[in-house]
């Protein structure tokens, strides 16, 4: 956890990174924003998340163009935590 995307990138420069969960609105920068900066640090081919309370997909294509693995609709986070599940399982089923 962390309270901003500064705060979230020196975490991320310091550690090892699996997954990322991000807001689209932070308190200093975008969840975009956030994104690209967190890209070249994060472990290879671990995902970025998204989540965000926009409902066209202006934002979903974007979020691809930045490195965004998947997006997430605030109003259907029901479905994060299973979604989390099963990719934590299948990642270390083959690690």
């Amino acid at each position: 956890m962390a309270a901003s995307g500064e705060e979230d990138l020196e975490r991320v420069r310091s550690e090892a990174i699996d997954i990322v969960v991000i807001s689209s609105r932070l308190l200093d920068m975008t969840g975009l924003q956030l994104a690209q900066a967190l890209r070249p640090y994060v472990n290879k081919g671990a995902p970025l998340l998204l989540v965000t309370s926009e409902g066209n997909d202006a934002p979903v294509q974007e979020a691809c163009r930045v490195g965004i693995t998947d997006v997430f609709q605030r109003t259907r986070l029901s479905v994060l935590l299973p979604y989390l599940r099963d990719l934590l399982r299948r990642r270390y089923c083959n690690d």
